[in-house]
């Protein structure tokens, strides 16, 4: 799992190659999507603003799901090389 804080080199917001898997966390506050290319994109549902996309996996993100506190994502994924 990881915090949804962003580190430095995460500053791109658009999902990259295919979107595997969406769900949104318990609260409803934002909606994440597991992208083909590595990546998992998250958007604010209310107002529709892209955040920083997490580049998680070296491989395709499979699945992405939200811890009960709204604040933690997990990501699971190929590992390429």
């Amino acid at each position: 799992s990881r915090p949804l804080e962003r580190g430095p080199g995460e500053g791109n917001a658009e999902p990259t190659g295919t979107i595997t898997q969406m769900v949104f966390s318990p609260t409803g506050r934002l909606l994440a999507a597991a992208c083909s290319e590595g990546a998992v994109a998250m958007w604010e549902v209310e107002t529709g603003r892209a955040l920083p996309r997490i580049e998680a996996h070296r491989g395709a993100v499979r699945q992405v799901a939200f811890a009960p506190d709204d604040m933690t994502l997990a990501s699971g994924g190929v590992q390429d090389g």
